[in-house]
């Protein structure tokens, strides 16, 4: 069954998403996948918070 969600609109910044569709298909599994977690303030296995943000809560994506 859908469930709706209050996830934040996805914005791409200059060459961005043309960097990203050109990665490996798990690459971008992983960075399709962990924001949405993010959002729903849980954290993915390659996701860890950034420090130096105070309380903002900004989340760093790594995948080799």
């Amino acid at each position: 069954m859908w469930k709706a969600t209050n996830e934040k609109p996805l914005f791409w910044i200059g060459l961005s998403k043309k960097d990203l569709l050109a990665l490996p298909a798990e690459v971008r599994k992983v960075f399709g996948f962990a924001p949405g977690l993010a959002q729903n303030r849980d954290k993915h296995l390659k996701a860890k918070t950034l420090k130096g943000f105070g309380s903002a809560g900004v989340v760093e994506i790594v995948e080799d």
